[in-house]
């Protein structure tokens, strides 16, 4: 193992543990701190997962303030994000990027053109988090009235599902609830009810705006 590396890690998720209780400037704050110092001792992949989940707290946060921060933090051009080795990482940050520009732009097209990048590097993997993608795509085409092809990407995500490792802690946003319904969504208006994982796991939902990056 590598000791500097181990170090990062734990310390990235001591962060998000004590993220409940400090503010949203705080936890970025640490995070941008600890991405600066992994990126001056050659751990660019550490660096840039912590610029990740910066980005999805800012996203999550709302203010305006807050979605220009994760902007910039996204629109940072990362090289070596082309390699195939990277391709997993790649996929987080378009995943970011289309989330980010469905929330501050409502922009469908931008966000879709995204979301096919972090399909395509999530596939080049086999990457569990393939499904967060899915139900991303689906709710963009219920919305645009496309409810069988939104139930097509759901049943092909669904049988992926059956055939390999993949997130089962997610929920169908309520929009696509409305148009396209399947029991793995558990789809409830109070918007409490668990989401029915493939294999009969129970697990916690996150709601509509996708998991925190891994």
């Amino acid at each position: 193992t590598d000791p500097a590396f181990d170090a990062l890690t734990a310390e990235r998720s001591s962060i998000m543990r004590a993220g409940d209780q400090s503010s949203v400037d705080q936890t970025v704050g640490a995070l941008l701190d600890l991405s600066s110092r992994a990126e001056q001792t050659g751990y660019p992949l550490s660096a840039l997962k912590a610029r990740a989940i910066s980005s999805y707290k800012l996203r999550r946060s709302g203010t305006p303030e807050a979605l220009q921060q994760a902007s910039e933090l996204l629109d940072r051009h990362v090289a070596w994000l082309e390699a195939p080795a990277s391709a997993s990482a790649a996929a987080t940050l378009a995943y970011e990027r289309a989330s980010l520009a469905l929330e501050r732009f409502g922009d469908d097209r931008r966000a879709w053109r995204e979301l096919r990048i972090a399909e395509d590097r999530y596939a080049q993997v086999a990457d569990p988090a393939f499904v967060t993608v899915a139900l991303k795509q689906a709710d963009i085409q219920s919305r645009a009235g496309a409810t069988q092809e939104a139930r097509q990407r759901l049943e092909a995500a669904l049988s992926r599902c059956e055939q390999g490792p993949c997130r089962t802690d997610l929920r169908l946003p309520r929009s696509t609830c409305a148009g396209v319904a399947l029991s793995w969504t558990g789809c409830a208006e109070s918007g409490s009810q668990r989401a029915r994982a493939p294999q009969g796991d129970r697990t916690t939902p996150r709601g509509p705006s996708g998991p925190v990056p891994a």
